[in-house]
């Protein structure tokens, strides 16, 4: 029986009503292949081997095993190439419903005889492109002749093709500017999208009409010089002379057979390999790169027995090459074995990591020392070094020409003048290739890894964007940690201090840092278009932290970076300290608070909610409103009930009171944190709802309003964010912003509160003592698990008996059960508790359990991990964001269906709550009781966690992102009939149809126009990275997709497609972290441990540290 699969046809060679076509009804050879272009060309082989004659080409492509798809404008292009074929007489496009390479290859189906898709089964990382599909089927072909036919009676013309598209690059588009400068006569062969990869390099720009046309003007081409592409593959078909760059990933489209050579490296190398090409001579001479292993290295080889086996003796495992000489035992059959021209040595590009800028001008004692005492502790191979002479006149220019003479990876570049620090530095960060940029001041005195600790903090969070380091007199006191606003101006405020103090000593955020040395990543220095050339030697590094943080990213202090520096020895260093303070203010005076610290976006806030009183949601607004004050923001509060005791409580909440019912005129957004929830729309602003939910499903009066009114729900944890999905909310109008905890009251070092027990350990429940909560499973699995005879009790801490949940606690039952004979001890407390006694409360206890039925977040497990109390907590539901198995115990637990009560009407008539494992419950008590060494190692991760990720001053930064984003949107109850939203979900159904149809442009305006309306629209977001990425613009892809991550870090599509990216641009460690975090939050998705599974075989750690495996992947 065979397999019968949906195929939408949309177009036919054959000119007949496609609607008519049945492919059952031909009597010739099929084959079927989706994609990419370049794969097409390189199958051609191996389909004339199996005698096809008609070929189909599919639109749909899985992105999971590296399918790029193809467009159909794509595909009706390459048409007419393929025609060309003498063994090809048919070709048609279609649309298939299922992803082909998955197909069980002994399945027939229906009408093809061939699925050519599973070329990607094989390993396409150690075999070329041809090969892989000669694999698939089990047929030798033959790769070192001439396979691709393009009829053309034109002799060879006396021009050179240059085709460099976006995608594959090992060189930059300043190497090929140089390269081909000397040259005339050049064809830039594209698409339009791809001019930029060409501009600056001399030549006509032409695009075709289709891959015909292409491969003739390559056919007639004296040389072709591009990169792994399309048009590289013609060329490869049609084995003219051509010059290939190859990336370090993939290396699967290298040149086998006669007059395929690898572009070397190097400007030089590269100009004399073209001259020999051009000129018809075969290169004879070996030519060598510097033996750098991250340096792309090759040997030019004439067709000498001799030669070739110089070069087998060369290639190692370790140089991880493509398997050439083996695949030519496999495929040549007999072949002449002397017809390779070139084999790689390395596949790893030779940009250095870091590129130290440092412009001199003079003083030549102080260049010498710091030059010396950076070779000296810095290793070589992970820098390259930029020095500006700004005009010097005394003997730095000849000190700098000998030195650079020793020094090959030194560049060194000359001004007539003095052009001041920041022209000098743009200079030098102009022509940088580091990754990150180090601006290295020439009165320094590197010591040792001060490079690598730079480094480390760099490369600890991808929002890190400048990082400053301690800088120390001769005298050995501190000239700088950091820069603060003194007295109304940038200053250092631990000048001449002991450099031992702690505060000079612990890593910390700052707003500012000096330029003297400091590292920033060169993507963001270009991005925010380098320092300021209006400052005249001072004030530009401030400057530039300020638009760094402006930006959204962070300036970090490192303490463990030491440098000496002697500062100011530059002659008119401060000649324009007053032009350069009067331009610093006219900017940035109005942008910083009271306490002098930078205000990155001031918004005007309206917070409605409880504040001085004893519970959870009232400790949360106080804590929030305290961080947007202390941030600058103009904040107005609007309690909800009377308070409960007064800010003489705490010297912080003296802040608060002067805020409260303060007028505020326009509000920016207006907050509201409340039970019950109150949905009259505010007068004015943004309308925002904090609102938890325990129930798994909304009430039904809840979603209209939602919907339609509000704009934007914040709720705690992300199994809140799916009840609201679940319940019809709008997937993009709700948003998980997380509770935090206050580290100056709950961490381990607080008293513990005194207790009436004599028991020496000790478990703790907080909270109401409700059903929800699972008092009930607590109490029943406690007296199963001890008798009174064991050295344990059980606290409980009772709360919300008078308000939230009043009438429902369990005191009744409490009591009763304390009184069971033989029962543990139980402690019930009702008291009213400040935060410290609640603090000391945890202190004073050994684990917190909380087996729970439904929580919107559970507080009380964060503030004990805060405390360093070890937590038991139920599996699968809110904590599940904060409590890992590394650092919790997790009660197993199902999710149940619960009829609830007839004032709760909820969407669909039910809820759905956790049930906990009663028996999973009694063993962890018992076990946590048991192993309380164990726990206390738990509890030690846990707080690390905490006071890294959960502190309420991070949690109000996710806020402050939020509120910016919704400051660029309409306010969505005061939109006119006009401005209601159209339908986006139709809306994108049209983009993605465009887009099946070949209409890529047309999808591209939908989709922008979605994202315009709705910047965080998830789907659009994704699509337009697809488009993208199928296009080659792998920067412009990843923009969209971390949008979309940011927005939905949830979305598996969205992770699935980042990952992938990030594995063709060849970082496999970044992929292999974007998968594991997603893995460990969603542990069964196999998909993604499968391919986590298969970056490990690519991959090998030790330690922390990931490098490439040698072997390369197993079979």
């Amino acid at each position: 029986m065979k397999l019968s699969i949906n195929f939408k046809i949309l177009w036919d060679s054959i000119g007949e009503d496609v609607d008519d076509v049945k492919f059952d009804q031909r009597e010739t050879k099929t084959c079927i292949h989706s994609g990419n272009a370049g794969d097409i060309i390189y199958s051609l082989p191996t389909v004339k081997e199996l005698g096809v004659e008609h070929y189909v080409i599919n639109l749909n492509s899985n992105p999971a095993v590296g399918g790029r798809g193809i467009t159909f404008e794509t595909a009706k292009a390459l048409a007419p190439l393929l025609l060309a074929q003498p063994y090809i007489g048919r070709v048609t496009i279609v649309r298939c419903n299922v992803f082909l390479e998955y197909l069980d290859p002994d399945q027939p189906m229906e009408g093809i005889d061939y699925v050519l898709d599973r070329f990607r089964l094989q390993d396409v990382n150690k075999h070329h492109l041809a090969i892989c599909h000669a694999l698939a089927f089990g047929v030798h072909v033959n790769l070192y002749e001439k396979w691709l036919h393009v009829d053309s009676d034109e002799e060879s013309k006396d021009y050179i093709v240059v085709a460099l598209t976006p995608r594959y690059r090992s060189l930059s588009r300043e190497f090929w500017i140089e390269v081909l400068s000397p040259l005339k006569n050049i064809v830039l062969l594209g698409i339009p999208q791809e001019y930029h990869c060409v501009a600056g390099i001399r030549g006509d720009f032409v695009t075709c009409k289709d891959f015909l046309e292409m491969a003739k003007i390559i056919r007639e081409a004296k040389l072709f010089i591009g990169n792994p592409s399309l048009s590289y593959a013609i060329a490869e078909g049609l084995k003219v002379k051509r010059l290939v760059e190859l990336p370090h990933q993939p290396r699967n489209a290298y040149p086998i057979g006669e007059n395929g050579y690898v572009v070397p490296n190097s400007v030089e190398e590269a100009r004399r390999l073209i001259e020999q090409l051009i000129c018809s001579t075969k290169p004879k001479t070996l030519i060598h790169t510097p033996q750098d292993p991250y340096k792309m290295s090759a040997e030019i080889l004439s067709g000498s027995l001799k030669e070739t086996a110089t070069v087998k003796r060369s290639l190692t495992n370790e140089n991880k090459l493509p398997e050439l000489e083996k695949d030519r035992r496999m495929y040549s059959k007999g072949q002449n074995n002397e017809k390779t021209a070139r084999q790689i040595k390395s596949l790893r590009t030779s940009y250095p990591k870091v590129s130290i800028i440092m412009p001199v001008f003079n003083n030549l004692s102080f260049t010498r020392n710091c030059l010396e005492a950076l070779y000296k502790v810095t290793p070589s191979d992970i820098f390259e070094l930029v020095i500006v002479d700004n005009g010097s006149t005394d003997d730095t220019k000849f000190f700098l020409k000998a030195f650079k003479r020793k020094h090959n990876n030194l560049t060194l570049i000359t001004n007539e003048d003095n052009q001041g620090f920041a022209k000098a530095c743009n200079q030098g960060a102009k022509i940088a290739k580091g990754k990150y940029l180090v601006f290295l001041n020439n009165d320094t005195i590197p010591l040792d890894r001060w490079l690598d600790e730079l480094l480390k903090v760099a490369e600890s969070d991808t929002k890190v964007g400048v990082v400053g380091a301690k800088l120390l007199y001769p005298n050995g006191k501190i000239q700088h940690a950091g820069i603060e606003l003194i007295n109304g101006i940038p200053d250092h405020p631990y000048r001449f201090a002991d450099p031992g103090i702690p505060e000079v000593n612990h890593q910390r955020e700052l707003d500012m840092v000096t330029g003297a040395c400091m590292l920033i990543k060169k993507e963001l220095f270009d991005e925010l278009g380098g320092f300021d050339e209006a400052y005249k030697n001072g004030m530009e590094d401030v400057d530039l932290c300020l638009r760094v943080r402006e930006k959204g990213f962070k300036v970090i202090y490192c303490p463990k970076c030491v440098l000496y520096h002697y500062e100011g020895v530059s002659k008119g260093r401060f000649d324009h300290l007053r032009e350069n303070l009067i331009l610093f203010f006219n900017r940035w005076g109005k942008r910083f608070d009271e306490e002098g610290r930078f205000i990155r976006d001031r918004s005007s806030i309206i917070w409605e909610g409880s504040q001085f009183v004893y519970h959870s949601l009232a400790l949360i607004n106080r804590e929030v409103c305290l961080q947007l004050i202390k941030k600058g923001h103009d904040v107005s509060i609007i309690p909800y009930e009377p308070h409960e005791f007064g800010p003489e409580v705490d010297e912080r909440f003296k802040t608060i009171e002067v805020k409260i019912n303060k007028p505020l005129s326009r509000p920016d957004v207006h907050v509201r944190h409340q039970w019950p929830p109150n949905f009259n729309p505010p007068p004015e602003g943004h309308w925002v709802m904090i609102q938890p939910w325990e129930y798994g499903v909304l009430p039904q009066d809840w979603i209209k309003p939602m919907s339609e009114l509000v704009d934007e729900i914040w709720v705690p944890s992300r199994h809140v964010w799916k009840t609201y999905v679940r319940s019809g909310v709008p997937p993009d109008r709700v948003v998980v912003i997380p509770n935090g905890v206050n580290l100056d009251v709950f961490n381990p070092h607080v008293e513990s509160y005194p207790l009436p027990t004599k028991k020496k350990f000790r478990f703790l429940f907080v909270g109401g003592t409700i059903w929800r909560k699972g008092i009930d499973i607590l109490l029943t699995a406690y007296s199963e698990a001890f008798t009174a005879q064991d050295d344990v009790t059980l606290i409980i801490k009772d709360m919300g008996q008078d308000s939230f949940y009043c009438g429902q606690e369990a005191n009744d039952r409490i009591r009763k059960v304390k009184n069971t004979p033989n029962m543990p001890e139980i402690i019930y407390i009702t008291d009213t508790l400040t935060e410290r006694q609640m603090a000391s409360l945890y202190k004073a206890c050994h684990c917190l359990v909380h087996p729970y039925r439904g929580e919107g977040f559970c507080l009380p497990a964060l503030e004990a991990m805060a405390c360093g109390v070890p937590v038991i907590v139920t599996r699968g539901g809110a904590t599940d964001d904060f409590c890992k198995e590394e650092w919790a115990y997790l009660i197993p637990a199902k999710s149940v269906a619960f009829s609830p009560p007839k004032n709760m009407r909820l969407v669909g008539g039910y809820g759905l709550v956790l049930e906990p494992d009663k028996e999973a419950l009694k063993s962890l008590m018992r076990h946590v009781y048991d192993n309380y060494s164990e726990a206390k190692k738990k509890a030690k991760l846990a707080f690390n966690y905490v006071s890294t990720n959960l502190t309420w001053d991070k949690v109000v930064t996710k806020i402050e992102e939020r509120i910016r984003e919704l400051k660029k949107k309409p306010i969505r109850r005061l939109m006119t009939q006009t401005d209601v939203p159209v339908d986006l979900s139709k809306l994108c159904k049209q983009g993605e149809e465009a887009f099946n149809l070949g209409e890529v442009d047309k999808a591209i305006t939908i989709f922008k126009n979605i994202v315009t309306i709705n910047p965080s629209h998830v789907q659009a977001l994704n699509n337009l990275a697809l488009i993208y990425w199928q296009r080659g613009e792998l920067k412009k892809s990843l923009e969209y997709l971390y949008k979309a991550m940011k927005i939905d870090p949830e979305d598996k599509d969205v992770v699935w497609n980042c990952g992938q990216i990030m594995l063709e641009l060849g970082k496999a460690e970044d992929a292999y972290e974007i998968y594991k975090c997603y893995l460990q939050r969603h542990p069964q998705e196999k998909e993604i441990e499968e391919t986590l599974y298969q970056i490990e075989r690519l991959v090998e750690f030790k330690g922390n540290d990931l490098k490439l495996n040698p072997s390369g992947p197993k079979s």
